[in-house]
């Protein structure tokens, strides 16, 4: 077998175990084999091992993370079976089943109670204990912004505040060193398109004439499947971009670390055997290097042959090494380290750490797995997720030990307290059973559901304010001054953006300083645009509809200043704000008039009107004549415009050394960078995305008095929020109902929230007993009420026949006597069939009159029934009263 191809497969990164499993499924394709069939299936059993072991490392690092959560989410977890578990122990019958059950169960929960002793996770430690953040390398650049390997790619990641910048390189056959990942070129370029049938061969068997015609970023822009399964959509301007991005060489990535000072690190693979430098591929890459005339300290070399002549041809090198054991890298006189994070375990991180070796893990993409990093004391991480990264203040699962001291002993006694609860219930509901059966309770499984469940979250709403913190809860004499506000491109919701006329209004409404974005014309004019073209915001489409899509930068100063810049915000029948209100006529005529306004006038209206400036500055297009100019020439725009200095906020973050040699009066503020970037650049103020300013990162920046401007601030809460948080300035496009605002909305001083706490808790407290009392007790009243309407219970017999008597007997018609009898019959006929004694002969034998006690009807219906049988059945014997004629009177 093949075991250093399968090696090889293994140890790359983004070798994923269905591409493992792929290669040694079918080897002959990957890694030629001498044996046969046995070899294969050693092949697939090995590579089934290695992709478990992988998840085992995966799994092992996941645990180190979450291991204080699971243990609570365990207990909780425990808690909710212990009503399960009490119902049946409750019922079993049988000493045995009721052991089999409940001694694993309080075993089980015994050691949650007692596992915080053996627990153990790097994101349990004292603040002041945490390391800095861990710097960056960009794997192949930021593969998830642009084509990897590409100057775009590289370009991306210094955007995001890359530390450094990692790659691949390859030797072309005629001797050029090349950026290239793969070992064929079919993946990221378009060769089956160009020669399909050399599509499989090996990238370095290539002249470089032939590798720069291949397009190396159409597969990322336009594929349908996505790279990156996380990845977020490009803009069109990024698509654009990519699509014509090229194979870069080697030393295009040295320029732009050189020019961005930033580390390389790369791997080097050696040609296949046929190619002319195979032997010297490790010296031509050298020379390489040293001509492009970059700083030395800034190449991290990582390729471990002919370490001893690279050290004596470039002694500025910093030497990094692989998973090499202490005693190799004390030989090797090399104090960093290279290592997949899948293979560092435990007990090698602290041996390397006692050792004072640098660690540079790869490839971390989760935020997770990049909290246990941080807390890790790691010193830098290679990733193809910088965005998402680079945006963390903070590591997330973070816990103080006395924070996670405290939740524990607080969920031990809080589920030790629920479980005995619930037992004590189910014990005491099965020992009142036969009451319950009566009806005297009427607790059942489906109320506990209902009730336990609201009883819990209402205590829990009870509490709840010793966890919460809201910045907009403090003493009034703490409370920060009022925000200044930047007006976002002018007041676009009272005129067209980025225009004289927007900028002018929001000077009229007191804004602070004034936020544009700058772009350059073909002809070397900073000129106000945002968008990457011109449909949305001018009549482009009108004037040269052919035209619209085009870069804004493509186009001269001259054709610029001829377009309308207004009729699309006065004449739009959709507002281009939701909630803007209807222009005046006056103002709809100006906004008709608007052009494109150059920087130079914006620069003018800020000097009169003494305002800051602060402007995004986009890089023109690959291919405009001021690509590699275009800082340079904003600045002395600026210089010649005779502002006074301290009115510009530079926010661009290239050529910094430039602008301060060229322009010191300038006040310079970054982005969302770590404490140590802004005092390494001396900027003591950021421009940041409020999404993206967590609070703990917002008092990281406080304490260290880190002035800091939010965009963009439009709702008047969010503004509240914002100044409750004593944030200095935001960006915003609603200047003229913000500033209006006289205190933020939903202020409240502690004493206040403390008082209407309390009295919120009582008053619900009291409605909630109030409700379910009233409830009680109308159930238990319409029971009463409904038992003495409709039930005569247990009534005695005798009561109905007087009740009878009274109704039935006449006054001089039926003696009381003869009712009785009747009456006797009657009820007798109503309640139950009248048997007769016979003799043999049928004939019937008289009996005495017996009146047998019935049950008395158990309604007013049945009542009404049976006197009208007694009158019917007095009808039906009328004949046989007996008629007395009284003799004539004797004369």
């Amino acid at each position: 077998m093949c075991w250093a191809g399968l090696e090889q497969l293994v140890d790359d990164q983004d070798t994923m175990c269905s591409e493992v499993w792929s290669a040694v499924c079918t080897p002959q394709k990957k890694l030629p084999r001498s044996g046969g069939t046995e070899d294969g299936v050693d092949l697939k059993v090995l590579g089934f091992l290695l992709c478990w072991e992988k998840q085992q490392l995966y799994l092992h690092w996941y645990h180190k993370v979450f291991s204080p959560y699971i243990h609570l989410s365990s207990i909780s977890v425990m808690v909710l079976l212990s009503w399960p578990v009490a119902f049946y122990l409750i019922h079993l019958e049988g000493e045995a089943l009721q052991v089999a059950i409940g001694v694993p169960f309080f075993l089980i929960l015994l050691c949650l109670y007692v596992v915080p002793f053996g627990t153990y996770s790097p994101c349990l430690q004292e603040k002041e204990k945490l390391a800095p953040k861990p710097t960056f390398f960009g794997h192949r650049g930021a593969p998830m912004l642009g084509p990897e390997n590409t100057i775009m790619s590289f370009e991306k990641a210094v955007e995001y505040g890359a530390h450094g910048l990692e790659s691949d390189v390859r030797i072309s056959f005629d001797g050029v060193p090349f950026l290239m990942h793969d070992y064929d070129l079919t993946r990221t370029t378009n060769i089956k398109e160009v020669l399909p049938n050399a599509s499989s061969r090996h990238p370095s068997l290539f002249q470089w004439s032939f590798l720069t015609t291949l397009n190396a970023g159409k597969w990322f822009s336009d594929a349908w499947i996505k790279p990156f399964f996380r990845m977020k959509p490009l803009s069109e301007a990024d698509k654009e971009r990519a699509r014509n991005q090229k194979i870069a060489k080697l030393t295009d990535l040295l320029a732009i670390a050189q020019k961005e000072k930033k580390l390389v690190i790369f791997d080097l693979e050696s040609p296949p055997s046929k190619h002319p430098s195979r032997l010297s591929y490790i010296h031509l890459v050298v020379r390489v290097i040293l001509d492009s005339k970059i700083e030395q300290h800034l190449i991290a070399w990582l390729p471990g042959s002919e370490r001893e002549y690279i050290k004596s041809k470039a002694p500025g090198f910093q030497h990094v090494g692989t998973f090499y054991t202490l005693e190799e890298l004390a030989e090797e006189n090399i104090t960093r380290i290279n290592v997949d994070y899948k293979r560092l375990y435990y007990n090698g991180l602290r041996e390397y750490k006692a050792a004072n070796i640098s660690i540079n893990l790869y490839i971390v993409n989760e935020p997770w797995l990049f909290s246990l990093v941080w807390c890790h004391s790691i010193q830098s991480v290679t990733t193809d997720n910088i965005e998402v990264l680079n945006g963390m203040t903070h590591p997330y699962y973070f816990m103080t030990p006395n924070f996670y001291l405290f939740l524990w002993i607080f969920m031990d006694i809080l589920s030790a307290v629920f479980i005995v609860s619930i037992f004590h219930f189910h014990w005491w509901r099965e020992s009142q059973s036969e009451k319950i059966l009566q009806g005297i309770t009427s607790y059942t499984a489906l109320q506990v559901a209902i009730g336990l469940p609201f009883v819990l979250i209402l205590l829990c709403l009870c509490v709840v304010p010793f966890g919460i913190y809201s910045p907009c809860v403090q003493e009034k004499d703490k409370l920060g001054p009022k925000p200044n506000f930047f007006g976002h491109r002018g007041a676009p919701m009272l005129g067209p953006e980025n225009t004289i006329m927007s900028f002018e209004k929001a000077v009229e409404y007191g804004a602070h300083g004034l936020e544009s974005d700058v772009q350059i014309s073909l002809d070397k004019v900073p000129f106000l645009m945002h968008d990457y073209d011109l449909r949305r915001t001018t009549n482009i489409l009108d004037v040269m509809p052919n035209a619209s899509h085009e870069h804004s930068s493509f186009f001269n100063w001259d054709f610029l200043s001829t377009l309308n810049a207004g009729k699309w915000f006065s004449d739009s029948w959709i507002k281009p704000f939701f909630r803007m209100k209807p222009l005046s006529e006056a103002d709809k005529e100006r906004a008709r008039n608007q052009k494109i306004p150059k920087l130079s006038e914006l620069l003018e209206l800020a000097q009169k009107e003494k305002k800051l400036v602060i402007f995004d500055l986009n890089a023109p297009p690959q291919s405009h004549p001021s690509r590699s100019s275009y800082i340079r020439l904003v600045v002395s725009v600026i210089l010649d415009s005779k502002i006074e200095q301290h009115l510009i906020i530079w926010l661009p973050g290239s050529d910094r050394k430039y602008v301060r040699s060229k322009a010191p009066g300038f006040q310079h503020i970054g982005r969302l960078f770590t404490i140590e970037e802004l005092r390494k650049e001396n900027i003591t103020r950021i421009n940041v995305d409020y999404k993206r300013l967590f609070y703990n990162g917002l008092k990281e920046y406080k304490a260290a008095n880190i002035t800091i401007n939010l965009y963009i601030i439009n709702e008047p809460w969010l503004f509240s929020l914002a100044w409750c948080s004593r944030i200095h300035s935001v960006t915003t496009d609603n200047i003229q109902v913000l500033k209006k605002i006289n205190h933020p909305y939903y202020f409240m001083t502690p004493k206040f929230y403390l008082f209407m706490w309390i009295f919120m808790d009582i008053l619900a407290a009291v409605f909630i007993v109030a409700v379910f009392h009233f409830y009680w007790k109308r159930e238990s009243q319409s029971e009463k009420i409904l038992h003495g309407i409709t039930s005569y219970t247990e009534t005695p017999s005798t009561s109905l026949h007087d009740e009878v008597l009274e109704v039935v007997e006449i006054p001089g018609l039926l003696t009381k006597s003869d009712s009785e009898v009747i009456i006797s019959e009657v009820v007798n006929e109503t309640t139950a069939p009248t048997v007769y004694p016979t003799d043999d002969v049928g004939q019937l034998v008289p009996t005495e009159p017996a009146f047998e006690p019935i049950q008395a009807p158990t309604s007013e219906a049945n009542r009404e029934a049976t006197l009208q049988t007694v009158l019917l059945t007095l009808e039906a014997n009328e004949p046989t009263v007996p008629f007395v004629e009284k003799p004539p009177p004797e004369m």
